[in-house]
């Protein structure tokens, strides 16, 4: 079954995560808000060693005509085919920000909560 992104199931602090919003870019995907050791070596085997590498993995779900919401659903479910369990939301929330900071519009958190609302 298909996983649905849901931001309120975000587990990470608004501190940590305006941190990495407004802060540089960092190479070490441990400095992505939810990604840990664990996760991280996940995604390791998935060819995902560096933050570049995961945004550029955020950037290439994203296909022609896709929407925001199936978007970031693709992108929480290739976290949990790559075996993360704990942050998940978190993460596609903390990218997702971190991105639109670079390309706004891509994350369009409102018709994300409208499309949670309607399966409600």
């Amino acid at each position: 079954m298909a996983l649905r992104f849901d931001p309120d199931k975000s587990r990470v602090s608004k501190c940590t995560k305006t941190e990495f919003i407004d802060g540089t870019i960092e190479e070490d995907i441990l400095s992505v808000p939810g990604v840990g050791d664990a996760a991280a070596a996940r995604l390791a085997k998935r060819g995902v060693n560096n933050t570049y590498q995961f945004i550029g993995v955020y950037l290439g779900l994203r296909e022609n005509d896709m929407d925001s919401v199936a978007h970031h659903d693709a992108f929480v479910n290739f976290l949990n085919k790559a075996g993360i369990t704990n942050c998940r939301h978190g993460i596609v929330d903390a990218i997702a920000q971190k991105v639109s900071t670079m390309i706004p519009g891509l994350y369009d958190i409102e018709a994300i909560r409208a499309s949670l609302d309607e399966h409600k």
